[in-house]
């Protein structure tokens, strides 16, 4: 059986390669993970957005219970939507997608888009105006905010590893730290150098991301 190479992330291992399960059909995903899971796939990708969480979850639940397969084998990552970027929201949202996956723990939770929107809008969870732009939350939370709440569900165990999903270094409101910013200030650099310095001081991986049009 081929060893799946990983990469360092946080304090597991991730499989480099997975599954993904975006756009994946209603009534083929579960199939998918099925089969990824029985022949040697250790990744699966998930989303709350993707809206097929609870079909994923029965597959987990079928494999596992088989007992070929143990659920600490499997990296399983997910993501807090755009519309759940609210302190108040993220560990219901996260409880919801445990709930769905039938899962006691995620190995990896992101913070999808660095955007947020409209979490109770009658649009759901892709809230446009007459014009196409995306209706954010009048609220207006902070990302450190939302960060800080993130950090608590790794403290409850519901998460061990949290981060961010398509966030570039212009997105500097979750780098408003002041221990990040201390050390920034003494060396002369950004928050973001620093950050980055750390996470390649680790061996983890760093990837630019790119902000979607229909975020702007």
């Amino acid at each position: 059986t081929m060893v799946m190479p990983t990469i360092q992330c946080g304090v597991s291992d991730m499989p480099v390669v997975g599954l993904g399960t975006w756009q994946s059909d209603p009534g083929v995903v579960g199939t998918a993970v099925e089969h990824a899971l029985n022949n040697n796939y250790k990744h699966i990708d998930c989303a709350m957005v993707y809206c097929n969480e609870e079909e994923v979850g029965a597959a987990f639940n079928k494999v596992f219970s088989a007992g070929k397969v143990k659920r600490e084998e499997v990296f399983v990552t997910s993501k807090l939507w755009c519309t759940n970027q609210r302190p108040d929201k993220v560990g219901p949202a996260c409880a919801k997608t445990l709930s769905d996956l039938q899962l006691d723990y995620l190995d990896l939770y992101l913070i999808h888009w660095p955007m947020h929107l409209h979490p109770e809008h009658e649009k759901g969870l892709f809230p446009l105006d007459d014009e196409g732009k995306a209706i954010p939350d009048p609220s207006n939370p902070s990302f450190a905010a939302v960060w800080a709440e993130m950090e608590k569900l790794v403290d409850e165990g519901k998460c061990k590893n949290i981060g961010l999903s398509n966030f570039n270094i212009e997105q500097k409101s979750l780098l408003d730290n002041d221990v990040v910013k201390g050390i920034a200030e003494a060396h002369s650099v950004t928050p973001g150098q620093v950050l980055i310095r750390y996470q390649v001081d680790k061996g983890n991986a760093v990837r630019k991301g790119h902000f979607l049009k229909f975020l702007l």
